[in-house]
């Protein structure tokens, strides 16, 4: 049950403040931790939302009338078609922002920015323009920013993330590179800083990851890179995930403790699970005798120093993070090393030993905490890695049968070892 701006908590606390059951201290405290003295947002008011559906069907019942008749029009009523509108949500929003009506200059001119992107793509088909056509997108990006910036409008920085990534996408497709991507990234960047929001931050994890992609394929086509930056691209995921989670953390004040927890969690369980990955021989002789200072794997480094740094300035008594972070430098590091067929070996029987040290820390911290939740965690986990060994050794029998029978007999004895403390 949502209960932060909630007008029947708000009743029901205002009514108990009326019987005397809670003092107006009280009173002012569970106000102020449910914010129910801030009145609901104007986009999630009733009105606001049946008049933005009846706008909606309207526009398209005019759309679909246009459309029959479309080829027959003249010219000048196909362009106006579109530039009116545009024209009027911008006068619009000039008027209200004369009047001080804030709310509602922004929503015309939320409306205008996404007008305006409709106009390109309209006026681009009346006067059959087949220009580069990722361009489209770029000037539709570029249109929008500076409403973004001057209402700091949440609901535009996820759109405008929306379509950075359509773009970037269109621009691999031609293995391109923009440069006037950085500035897009950076004016995002910097909007996320000013008005930070849980959703507008987890757009940003694949704005940037798609980023980052575009420069892979644009390059890999500049210099005929081959499969080695597939295979080297990981080692830039880990290091990105680990700066990822220490920003975010580093920034906790500005979201709620249940997104940093939650991110944290998906975070930590990326690295453990790509971990996992080398645990299995196949996936780690794709690496042999590969050894390279490419940009993937310096800039996996440099962000995973990133992620420690703020780890430590944060959460410096949090032993998992220094777990985690040495799991996610375990991964980077094999292409900068360099692994023979030896070596191979051995690296993935420390793996091995390492998710399994990991999953048993998770037990042994989930019973000390009286932590179900991270107890579990580490049963999954144990489970796991004992069916991937059954399953890579499944030809021998001897082996595969002798580890399944010491895994049951651990997670027996672990299973005890919770009853005993916890069971009632």
């Amino acid at each position: 049950m949502k209960l932060r701006r909630s007008s029947a908590l708000k009743q029901e606390v205002e009514a108990w403040l009326r019987e005397d059951i809670i003092s107006e201290q009280q009173y002012q405290v569970l106000l102020k931790r449910y914010e129910l003295d801030i009145e609901a947002a104007w986009y999630t008011q009733t009105n606001f939302i049946i008049q933005s559906v009846a706008f909606l069907m309207a526009a398209m019942g005019v759309g679909l009338l246009i459309g029959f008749n479309w080829d027959i029009l003249p010219v000048p009523i196909r362009m106006l078609t579109g530039l009116l509108p545009l024209f009027a949500s911008y006068i619009a929003g000039f008027y209200f922002f004369s009047r001080s009506e804030q709310d509602k200059s922004e929503l015309a001119f939320v409306f205008a920015s996404l007008l305006f992107g409709c106009n390109i793509a309209l006026q681009a088909q009346i006067f059959h323009i087949s220009s580069y056509y990722p361009d489209g997108i770029l000037w539709w990006i570029l249109g929008a920013l500076p409403v973004m910036f001057f209402f700091k409008s949440t609901f535009l920085n996820c759109f405008l993330q929306l379509l950075t990534m359509m773009w970037l996408h269109l621009q691999s497709e031609y293995h391109q590179f923009a440069w006037l991507g950085i500035i897009i990234l950076g004016a995002i960047l910097y909007q996320n800083y000013l008005k930070p929001n849980s959703w507008a931050a987890i757009i940003l994890f694949f704005t940037i990851g798609y980023f980052v992609l575009n420069i892979c394929i644009a390059m890999r086509e500049s210099r005929n890179w081959g499969i080695e930056a597939e295979i080297l691209l990981p080692s830039f995921a880990c290091g990105y995930v680990m700066a990822y989670v220490g920003l975010v953390r580093f920034f906790e004040s500005s979201y709620s403790e249940r997104f940093t927890q939650r991110i944290t969690a998906i975070g930590h369980t990326a690295i453990v699970f790509y971990l996992f990955f080398y645990t299995f021989t196949d996936a780690t002789s794709s690496l042999t005798y590969i050894k390279a200072s490419n940009i993937f794997v310096i800039l996996g480094l440099i962000l995973w120093v990133l992620g420690a740094v703020f780890s430590v300035l944060k959460q410096a008594k949090n032993y998992e993070n220094y777990i985690v972070l040495g799991i996610a430098l375990t991964c980077i590091l094999p292409p900068v090393l360099g692994l023979s067929d030896e070596s191979a070996f051995i690296f993935v029987v420390f793996c091995n030993l390492l998710f399994l040290a990991y999953a048993v820390w998770s037990i042994y911290s989930g019973i000390q905490n009286r932590n179900k939740g991270g107890f579990m965690y580490g049963i999954f986990l144990l489970v796991a890695l004992a069916f991937a060994r059954y399953i890579s050794l499944m030809a021998d029998f001897l082996t595969a049968g002798i580890l399944f029978i010491l895994f049951a007999i651990l997670l027996l004895v672990i299973n005890k070892q919770w009853n005993k403390r916890y069971a009632k």
